[in-house]
Parts: C-alpha cells; structure tokens; sequence
C-alpha cells in the first residue's frame, strides 16, 4: 500500500527526532571539547605563574564545568534567537534571501505563469496555496519555506523563470510541493536554527583570535608587560575554540547533507509521479548544467538555506559528505535513464524590480464509493495526479477574468468572500448590502459590484474552491484589516440570525488563514490529549454522521464507519453516538475549537473517522461536506481536490 500524505507527515516527525538527536550528540561534543580546551588554557596562563606550577585537571574542574555550560548556553541562545527568527513566518525567510511577493495583479507574463503553475497544484494537491515569492537572482534554483502546510511559499529566481519552459518550472514546482507535502519544510527550517547555534561557538574562537591580536600588536609599555604572551595565548585559545566549533559544525553539516540529498531524489521521483512528464523535471535539471554552476546564488543568506534550494548553490561540483545534493548526473538519470549527458544552454538573465466571460461550469464529479474506496480520497492529498492537474487548470482557465483577478488581490479577495455569503432573499441581502456600504471601502464595494455581475449565481460545487483560490491574498492582509474584514464576516454570517453550515465552513477556513504566526505558535504549543476531549470527539462524529442520515439506522451506520477509524486513536474516550439535540450548530462549532488543539496523529484520524461518515452512504451532500471542510480547517488538515459534492446533488 502507498504512503498517504498523513503517513509522509509522520515520517517527516520521525525524522526530525532523529535529526535532533544527531544535533544533540554533535553539541555535546563540542561542549565537552570546548570545556577541556578551557582548562588547558588555564594551563597555559598558569605558566605566567610559579615554574613549578603543573596542570591537574580536578583543580580546574569547576571552571571547565562554567566553560562547558557557558558554552551550551550560547549554542542554545543563539539557536533559540535563529529559530524565533525563522518562526516568525515564510515571508521572513525569502526576504532575508531577497525575496519579494509576486503582485496579486501583476501582468508580468512570466510571474502570472508561475503564479498559475503554483495554483493549479496546490489546487490538484488539496492544500492551501503557498504564497509566490521571486528572489531576485540570476542564478537558476527554487526552494520552499514554511513550518506548516497552511502556512508554506515558493520562491523562484529570476534566472529559474527565464529560462525555464513551462513544462520545466511546473517539474520544479512539483519538486518543491514534494518537500511541502512530505513534510521536509519544518525540518530544513530547523536545521537552520540548529546550525546557528554551532556556528557561534565557531564565531567566538575568531572572536578571541582577533582580541588576540589586537593585545599582542600593542606596543611594550615596560620590561615587566606581558601583553604580547596573553595575546598569544587568547590567540592560541581562540584557535582551540574555533576548532572546536568548526568540529561540531562540520558534524551538523554532515546530518544536514545527509538528510538533504535523501529528500531531493524523492523530491525529483515525486515532481515525476505529480506531472507525469519526467522531460520536465529532467530538462530543468539538465539547465543548472555541469556540477550544477547556474544554481550559484549571490546573497549571503541564501548559503544557509543551501539545503532547501532545487539545485546546488556551490559553482564547485561538490560530492560526498558535506554535499547538500546529490550529484546533477545521477538525479538526471533517476529521472531520465536514456540521458545522454548532455546539458542545456540557459540564455542571459535581467533582473529586474518589485513589481465579460463565460459562467463557470459544472465540475465533472463523481459519486462516492462506500467503504475503503471512499477512504482513498484523502489518501490523495498532496498527491495530485497529472489528469487533477488538467482538470485544475480548465477550471482556472473557465473561471470569469474578473473573479480571477479579484481572488488574487487582497481588496478582490475580500469582494469575493464577501459574495459568497451575500444571500438570495430580498431581506436579508438588502441588510447585508447596508452594512457593506455603510462600513466597507470604495473599492472593495466596486470590486464587489463587478463580482455579483460576473457570478449572478454560483455553483454549489465551486464555492469553496473559490474560496480555497482567495486564501494567499487574505493571509497578505495587514493585521487591522484582518480585524476589519473577520468583523463583516461575522456581520454578514449574523444578518439573518442564524448560521448555516456554508457559513460555518467559510468562517472556519477564513479565520484559520488570517491566523498569525504566533496565535499559531500559541496553539501548537497547548495541546491536549484526546482522553480530555470525549464529549467534543463525540460531538464531531455524531454531527457528521446524522447530517446525511435520513433516519437513525443511517445514522447509526455513518457512526459506525467512524468508530472503526478511530481504533487505536480514540484512548480512553468512550464512542457513541449522541442524540440530535446534542449536535447542534453551536456545539459542532465549539467542539471544533477543542479539538483544534489534539496532538497531530489523533486529528488524523478524526479527520479520516469524519470523512468515513459522511462517505459512508456513498455519496456527500453540501451540508456534508460543508461541515466536514470547517472541521477540517479546524485542525488544519488539507482536504483532497476530489471531495466534493456527489453527482445526486447537482441542480
């Protein structure tokens, strides 16, 4: 059986323990290193002393201990500050490379293709779109960055996006959303801060070479000033430390290589598996040329990011263990076995600055089968397949070119939320239309007008991909418009005094996306246990189970079908299903605000319990999977592109 994206996930977890603990053994011995090199320096000062005076180690064991521990402090410190550093977000990470964000309404040609190519395999993948950054490089690479999936950007250089041919940078793009969806993102990130911390110690011996020297070069001011041999000495003991650290880093490297080149040849058979078109990825590969030259990248922050980039940043061909690819030969012909070594040419690079439509259609969709076949869905998350792929970019090429440029622009994206909630009774859009006009800027209210002209209706089908398509413009939305915009949301949900589960679903996946990082970071670091959560894992459960049942007996089978998900996953809660007037809308809603903080693995398998519910029957209805994509945004569990609403449910 095939690895699932929860499986690629977990494995991704286990990896990261391991690397941890190969991080933890190369700081211990650089601690232990730095602590002996501190009590020979103490030798070396006490020799300014009595002639007879003779090392002991146990006479100075208290200052080795202070250096040994003054010494993890600083590797701790300073790997704490990179690691807050990089937690502040994917937007951090590619500035710091130089970086900038592809203009929601750029007209660029070669920006908007790369801007369609990240949308149609995020959109085939089933997770959020990454936002677009362009680092402003001659050099031909790519990388992405981020901790979470919801919260991931792609970079391409401009010498990636000159020379590559569509079909090479869709071979690059799926590489790069192969480390996303396999979860080597949060790992890379985190090699970076680990490294930090090695780094520094390796700093602090140049640090005391260069005091050295300074003290050694000052001029004798008496017979009896020994300047000159104390700087020796400080130089003599800044080289030990500098070796010390260099050891400790040259380990970390070596974890880090290791790691790296494992990940890219995955990376390089999954753009393969994603596209199916190996030309593409090889091609692209065979343009970074002999030893992989032309991925050379010029900003002195991108060498710490070497690990996340498609190709070599070195001019040199480096291989064994420091290297952070695998040589540019064999990955061609993992992909390409009929290569005939010859490389493609790459023409010159210029960089340059920041910079009444058809309806939509109805969506082929396809009825659910019961069972394990319904469980195969999600196991196509972040797998998207070259025939999604297609049917992703037709439904982006029919969509009206006036929704399109809206959802890529943060006043447009907003105007189309906005759409999608508007109602159609007389009475109440009338009131939501007061509080817009009232409240609203001029903008949005006429981007709005122009949406409502281009989409007088709007297929049950496509609405929350429309949403899913408005998501990178709404994370771009500076933090007191986010508070302004989650404000209407909640007026336009309560015009009408009630919310349905439509609503639900677009207020859970709006407020997860405008999430910050630290409100993320605060909820990832309060975590619960399931054990402390039985009545809302109920709650959830026998929500979705009742929603397509038209009876008890239904329901109780839809229960059923989940309950058998969660063996293994549910502790020492007891399942069963609970009554109708137990699942309510609100209840479903604060259940899900519970369940937002369970350990990753036990919202897995609620997610999959969730989805065996509502497919039991073989078929999802809106409200379904209305209800179903609201928890699931909950838990911040990409869905796959193929749940949808059942071919019973078309009108």
């Amino acid at each position: 059986m095939s690895k699932t994206f929860f499986d690629h996930q977990q494995a991704a977890r286990v990896r990261t323990r391991w690397a941890l603990f190969g991080f933890m053994v190369a700081i211990l011995l650089t601690v232990v290193s730095v602590g002996f090199v501190t009590g020979f320096g103490l030798y070396g000062f006490s020799q300014f002393g009595e002639d007879d005076s003779v090392f002991r180690i146990n006479e100075h064991w208290q200052a080795i201990a202070i250096a040994s521990g003054t010494a993890l402090a600083i590797i701790l410190i300073a790997g704490l500050i990179r690691h807050v550093q990089m937690m502040k977000g994917p937007e951090h990470v590619m500035t710091s490379m130089g970086g900038w964000r592809v203009p929601p309404d750029t007209s660029d040609g070669e920006l908007k293709q790369l801007r369609n190519v990240v949308e149609e395999m995020a959109i085939a993948s089933g997770i959020p779109v990454p936002e677009t950054y362009v680092l402003n490089e001659r050099g031909i690479n790519a990388c992405a960055v981020g901790m979470d999936v919801d919260r991931a950007a792609v970079g391409v250089t401009f010498g990636a996006l000159a020379t590559f041919t569509r079909d090479e940078l869709q071979g690059v793009i799926a590489h790069e959303f192969s480390h996303i969806l396999h979860g080597d993102m949060r790992l890379n990130t985190r090699l970076i801060s680990w490294l930090a911390g090695l780094f520094t110690i390796s700093e602090l011996g140049t640090m005391l070479i260069h005091w050295g020297s300074a003290i050694a070069s000052q001029p004798r001011r008496s017979k009896d000033d020994n300047s000159g041999a104390i700087g020796l000495v400080f130089i003599a003991f800044g080289v030990a430390v500098w070796i010390c650290g260099s050891i400790g880093l040259f380990f970390g490297k070596i974890l880090q290589a290791a790691i790296s080149r494992q990940r890219e040849y995955l990376a390089d058979a999954a753009a393969v598996q994603f596209t199916r078109n190996p030309a593409g990825i090889a091609n692209a590969l065979r343009k970074l040329g002999k030893g992989g030259a032309r991925g050379k990248l010029t900003h002195a922050e991108s060498m710490e990011c070497a690990h996340m980039m498609f190709g070599n940043l070195n001019a040199l061909r480096l291989s064994g263990l420091l290297a952070t690819h695998p040589p540019l030969p064999r990955r061609i012909r993992q992909v390409d076995p009929s290569w005939d070594g010859s490389y493609l040419d790459a023409g010159p690079v210029a960089l340059r600055p920041q910079q009444g439509p058809p309806p939509i259609p109805h969506q082929a969709r396809k009825a659910f089968a019961a069972g394990a076949a319904a469980m195969g869905l999600m196991d196509q998350v972040g797998m998207p397949s070259s025939e999604a792929m297609r049917e992703a970019r037709a439904w982006l090429g029919r969509l009206p070119q006036t929704v399109l440029d809206a959802a890529h622009d943060d006043a447009g994206a907003q105007a189309l939320v906005y759409r999608l909630l508007l109602q159609d009774r007389d009475d109440v859009f009338e009131i939501q239309a007061k509080g817009l006009m009232d409240r609203e800027e001029p903008v949005i209210l006429e981007t709005l007008q122009k949406i409502l002209q281009a989409l007088p209706e709007i297929d049950e089908a496509d609405r929350l991909p429309l949403l899913d398509l408005c998501i990178p413009a709404l994370r771009a939305l500076e933090p007191h418009r986010r508070e302004a915009f989650a404000e209407r949301i909640r007026e336009l949900i309560a015009a009408d005094g009630k919310v349905n589960l439509f609503e639900l679903a677009v207020r859970r996946i709006v407020f997860a996306a405008l999430e910050s990082e630290q409100e993320a970071r605060a909820r990832r670091g309060n975590r619960i246990h399931i054990n402390n959560a039985g009545q809302e894992v109920n709650i959830l459960l026998s929500t979705l189970s009742r929603l397509g049942a038209d009876n008890q007996s239904q329901a109780e089978e839809s229960f059923e079908a989940a309950r058998n998900r969660m063996i293994g996953y549910h502790g020492r809660v007891q399942l069963e299903l609970l009554p109708a007037d137990d699942c309510e809308l609100q209840a479903f809603n604060d259940a899900c605000e519970t369940l937002a903080k369970l350990a990753p693995a036990f919202q897995q398998r609620l997610i999959l319990a969730g989805l065996a519910a509502v497919a039991v029957d073989g078929e999802i209805r809106p409200a379904e999977l209305n209800a179903f994509r609201a928890a699931a945004a909950s838990l911040n569990i990409p869905v796959s592109p193929a749940l949808r609403v059942s071919a019973t449910e078309e009108t």
